[in-house]
C-alpha cells in the first residue's frame, strides 16, 4: 500500500481557504489515486516547522513557501530541483514568474499571486485630492498633521517590508547591489526615509496595539483611515462581501514622479529533498498549478492566479481590474538571495523600532540613519556567515 503524500499548505487565513484546498485535494485524488495528508500552518509556524521536520526525519513531500524563501531553502539543500520536469518544456512562460532560478535551475513553481493596492476612501473632497504619487500622499499628510488619515500597522509584521519596499524600488534604490546591502545609500535612504516620513505626518497612534489585518478591518469596516495599503485579495475579503464597493476606490501603489514599482509576491510549491515520492509530488504540484485548479480555486478564495490564462479570464470580473493590470505590469520581486530570510527579519524588527519611535514621539533622521546603519552591520555579518558556508 503507497505512503500517503504529506503536503504542507499555509491556511491562516478566511475559511473559506481551508475548505478550497481541501476540496482541491479530494478533486486529485479522485482523478489520480494518490492519498493525500494535508496539514495546514500559520505563516508564523511553517519556516520553523520546515526546518525542524527535515532535522527530525519527519518531513513533508511538498511544502507552500513564500517566494523569497526558495533561495536559502535551495542552498541549504532543502528542495529538490524541479527544472527537468516544469520549466524545460516553457510550462513556466504560461505563469506570472515569482520563483527565481538558482544558478539558472528551479526548485519551486509558483502557484498564487500577491500584490498590494493603494485603497483610498471616498469623501466629499475627493475630486480634490490627489493620490498619484508618493508626493501626493506626503503633502496630503502634511496639511492634516491632526487627522489620523493612513490606516497602517501590525506588530513585526512582514507585510509592512513589501510597502517599505515600493517606496525604495520607487526612488532607484535596490536592496542588493554587487552581491550587498546598504541601505544608507543615497536612493535607498530616500525611499525607507519617505515611507517613515509619511507614517510620521499621517496623525497614526495605535498601529503596534492591533494585529495587521485587525488594522486593516478596521479601515474597510469601520471607517479608521481614509487611505491604507491591502492585499488585492482584501477586495474579495471585505469589500465585495459587505457590499460597500460604492465606499473606496482601489489604485496602483503609489511612486514618485519618475518611477512607479509596486511589489509583487506569492507563494509556490516544491519537493523536499530526499522525498521518497517525488514522482506523486510532481503530480500533485502539476495539478495544483493546472488552469483547472487555479480558476477553481481562485474564484472561491478570492486569491490571484498565478497562471496568465486563467488571470486574463478572471481579471474583467475583479474590482479595480485596471489597477491590478498596471501592478502585475510594473511590479518586482525581491532578489534572490540565501540570506533575504534572514535580512527579512532583521528589517521588519528595525521597521517596528522606528514605529515605537514614532509613537513615542522620537523619530528623526538622525536616529533613522542610526539604525539603518546597524541593519547594515547584522546583515553584513549574515552576508560573511553565508559566504563562509559556501566556500
Amino acid at each position: 500500500m503507497m505512503k500517503k503524500l504529506k503536503f504542507w499548505a499555509i491556511m491562516n487565513e478566511p475559511h473559506s481557504r481551508v475548505k478550497a484546498i481541501d476540496r482541491e485535494i479530494r478533486c486529485f485524488e479522485k482523478e489520480t489515486g494518490i492519498k493525500v495528508e494535508l496539514t495546514e500552518f500559520p505563516w508564523r509556524k511553517i519556516w520553523d516547522s520546515i526546518i525542524n521536520s527535515v532535522k527530525e526525519g519527519n518531513r513533508p513531500d511538498v511544502v507552500q513557501i513564500g517566494n523569497s524563501w526558495i533561495s536559502i531553502f535551495s542552498d541549504i539543500g532543502y528542495l529538490e530541483n524541479i527544472s527537468d520536469p516544469f520549466f524545460n518544456d516553457n510550462r513556466i512562460n504560461h505563469f506570472y514568474n515569482i520563483s527565481h532560478p538558482i544558478h539558472n535551475q528551479y526548485y519551486a513553481f509558483p502557484w498564487i499571486l500577491d500584490l498590494n493596492l493603494l485603497f483610498i476612501r471616498k469623501t466629499r473632497d475627493e475630486d480634490h485630492i490627489r493620490f498619484d504619487t508618493i508626493e501626493d500622499l506626503l503633502d496630503l499628510a502634511k496639511k492634516n498633521r491632526r487627522k489620523e488619515l493612513f490606516s497602517i500597522g501590525g506588530n513585526k509584521n512582514i507585510i509592512l517590508l513589501q510597502y517599505v519596499s515600493a517606496f525604495l524600488w520607487s526612488f532607484g534604490g535596490e536592496f542588493i547591489e554587487k552581491n550587498s546591502i546598504n541601505l544608507l545609500s543615497r536612493n535607498n535612504f530616500q525611499g525607507i526615509r519617505t515611507f517613515f516620513d509619511l507614517v510620521h505626518s499621517s496623525g497614526i497612534k495605535n498601529f503596534l496595539l492591533n494585529p495587521y489585518w485587525d488594522v486593516i478591518e478596521d479601515f474597510f469596516l469601520r471607517g479608521n483611515g481614509l487611505f491604507t495599503f491591502a492585499k488585492a485579495w482584501a477586495i474579495n475579503s471585505y469589500i465585495k462581501p459587505y457590499h460597500i464597493e460604492d465606499k473606496f476606490t482601489g489604485m496602483v501603489m503609489p511612486g514618485t514622479r519618475k518611477h512607479q514599482y509596486p511589489f509583487k509576491g506569492g507563494s509556490c510549491l516544491g519537493v523536499i529533498k530526499n522525498s521518497r515520492l517525488k514522482k506523486e509530488s510532481m503530480e500533485l504540484i502539476r495539478f495544483l498549478t493546472s488552469s483547472d485548479s487555479q480558476k477553481r480555486y481562485m474564484s472561491s478564495t478570492g486569491l490571484l492566479p498565478v497562471h496568465r490564462d486563467v488571470m486574463n479570464k478572471l481579471i474583467d470580473n475583479y474590482i479595480y481590474k485596471d489597477a491590478i493590470r498596471v501592478t502585475l505590469e510594473r511590479a518586482k520581486t525581491y532578489p534572490a538571495a540565501p540570506y533575504w530570510g534572514s535580512f527579512e527579519k532583521i528589517f521588519v524588527e528595525f521597521i517596528n523600532n522606528v514605529f515605537i519611535d514614532i509613537m513615542n514621539r522620537q523619530y528623526n533622521r538622525n536616529r533613522l540613519e542610526q539604525k539603518l546603519g546597524e541593519v547594515n552591520k547584522k546583515i553584513r555579518n549574515v552576508i560573511r556567515l553565508w559566504e563562509r558556508y559556501n566556500e
